[in-house]
């Protein structure tokens, strides 16, 4: 009965607004809605690596928090960037925290969105092969997603990563292997 109240509610309050405003990117209906943003700290112990620092980053729909994602800081290396719906947040946060690079996991948007903004702040930017092609190529993201986590921004990633590529984070070595499935891009870095 709440779910049925509450998508009632949200229908009523952008309906007309996102019908007279639709485009195909869905870039429009972003901005048609009531969207707002949070975000927040906090510390984490991660593998015996240094302190990691974690920023947690959603946006709000009538001010009920949604989706979101995280970036986590190691040392000088930021690992993913979030979506570009924060993209001053996330550079401020990294110019704060003294990121020199970002490590991107793969493609999605939420993830990758600021990898553009952090490099022409300074970042070096580390990406697997298949990611940084992906980047590369401009591949087309569904409307539905410029909507949830923003347009990304894409940039060529200075450095790329190979399976059992060895990256310094912060006191740890991390190592790339290739784990598809959440993405097909996916890597993980043990």
């Amino acid at each position: 009965m709440a779910a049925r109240q509450l998508s009632s509610l949200f229908l009523r309050a952008v309906a007309r607004p996102v019908s007279a405003r639709m485009d195909k990117t869905g870039s429009a209906i972003a901005s048609a809605l009531p969207f707002g943003k949070a975000w927040r700290e906090s510390n984490m112990a991660w593998l015996g690596a240094d302190e990691v620092k974690r920023a947690a980053f959603s946006k709000t729909l009538f001010g009920t928090p949604l989706m979101g994602v995280g970036v986590y800081v190691v040392g000088d290396t930021m690992v993913d960037s979030g979506f570009s719906f924060f993209e001053s947040e996330v550079v401020a946060y990294a110019q704060k925290l003294g990121v020199k690079r970002v490590l991107l996991t793969h493609f999605h948007e939420d993830h990758s969105g600021n990898v553009k903004a952090l490099q022409n702040a300074g970042c070096e930017v580390v990406a697997p092969r298949l990611t940084a092609k992906m980047m590369e190529e401009h591949l087309p993201i569904h409307p539905y997603r410029h909507i949830t986590w923003s347009t990304p921004h894409f940039c060529t990633p200075d450095t790329i990563v190979d399976e059992g590529d060895e990256v310094k984070i912060g006191n740890y070595t991390a190592v790339a292997h290739s784990c598809p499935g959440h993405s097909h891009d996916q890597v993980w870095q043990r």
